[in-house]
């Protein structure tokens, strides 16, 4: 299934404070294309254009502002909390994010926690991305927790 974005709950374990907690690394793996972006049309009676090819997406994470309802609104992104990381074409791709402090963010204003979006956000260097249940089934990214 070919995804623009995946939302995602961030459940901290219970009893682990922000002075405890040493990590938090996002895991999920993805298989990556680029995508065509059109830049400029050159001329309008052929109707050719300029095609620009994304040589590495960028994939990225985001905190939510609030919760979703049926679409996502691009104003709930907390941009403070974005975390961009390019990645190479190819199947089976995994990506370690380390969010801790997101995490540390969270468990100090838990009434901020509203979950994760993952995806081709911003429109910079997009890529088509399908993620993949590498960690068992249903079960698209998780965060490793060290504390």
């Amino acid at each position: 299934q070919i995804v623009r974005y995946f939302l995602m709950s961030v459940d901290v374990p219970d009893g682990v404070a922000s002075t405890t907690l040493l990590g938090a690394i996002l895991e999920f793996a993805l298989d990556v294309d680029v995508r065509a972006d059109t830049v400029a049309v050159v001329d309008q009676d052929t109707s050719y254009a300029v095609i620009h090819w994304s040589p590495v997406p960028l994939v990225e994470v985001c905190a939510l502002n609030s919760a979703t309802g049926s679409a996502l609104d691009s104003l709930r992104w907390n941009r403070d909390m974005s975390f961009p990381v390019p990645v190479a074409l190819g199947t089976d791709k995994v990506v370690r994010i380390d969010i801790t402090r997101l995490v540390n963010h969270l468990i100090n204003n838990p009434e901020e926690n509203h979950g994760l979006v993952i995806g081709s956000l911003s429109g910079r260097r997009n890529g088509v991305f399908s993620l993949r249940q590498r960690f068992g089934p249903g079960v698209l990214a998780r965060i490793r927790y060290v504390y």
